[in-house]
């Protein structure tokens, strides 16, 4: 799969890239240990055809390949068709439907959907029939897992969590000198953590510290 990719990357039209995938993609027997490579093609399959048109909806033998991922358990696959529900690409909208699939990937701990997941809870969510009402400490929990496990953008979030929470609880007398400086070391250790793995906003936060 790498020989593909590097292929496709040092392709000078997009169209050529996409070409290559998906004739690499269309290639594949889909089995348990395929699955994550299957997951990065179709991922980066669809990420250049949505560039190349933002009204594109993937293929039948696209989706075909998301049902097999799902079926083999995989929770990248869950992740591709909850984002799909989610915005309604090639398959109604449905916001219920996208969260219950964010969900389960979730709990498999595949890292982009606590990621994802721990930004709903952040900022809360309302679409028609589901939503999700804001959980600071949710929200510090799931992205920990994430960070943890070396996800950059899950760090920056947290150490952004942090900072916020040192800084509101200084100015308005919350918590003890010490409890605040607790705060701060949290928000400085991920956001290093962060800029180590190449967040420039990261790195510009924690400078100001």
């Amino acid at each position: 799969m790498c020989h593909c990719l590097f292929k496709a990357c040092g392709e000078a039209k997009l169209e050529d890239s996409v070409a290559i995938l998906k004739s690499y993609l269309a290639e594949q027997q889909l089995s348990v240990d395929k699955c994550a490579a299957v997951v990065v093609l179709l991922e980066a399959v669809l990420s250049l055809q949505f560039q190349l048109n933002s009204q594109y909806r993937p293929t039948k033998e696209e989706l075909s390949s998301m049902d097999a991922l799902v079926t083999h358990g995989h929770p990248g696959g869950m992740l591709l068709v909850s984002n799909l529900l989610r915005d309604g690409v090639g398959v109604e909208k449905n916001a219920a439907a996208s969260l219950d699939w964010l969900r389960k990937s979730a709990e498999l701990r595949y890292v982009p959907a606590l990621h994802e997941l721990a930004d709903l809870h952040e900022k809360g969510c309302s679409d028609g029939a589901t939503s999700i009402e804001a959980d600071w400490g949710e929200a510090v929990h799931l992205y920990k897992i994430a960070a943890s496990a070396g996800y950059a953008a899950s760090q920056l979030n947290l150490g952004k969590l942090w900072l916020e929470a040192s800084q509101e609880a200084a100015a308005n007398h919350l918590c003890s000198t010490e409890e605040v400086e607790d705060m701060m070391k949290s928000a400085r250790q991920w956001l290093s953590e962060a800029a180590k793995n190449g967040s420039s906003e990261a790195k510009s936060l924690r400078e100001r510290l």
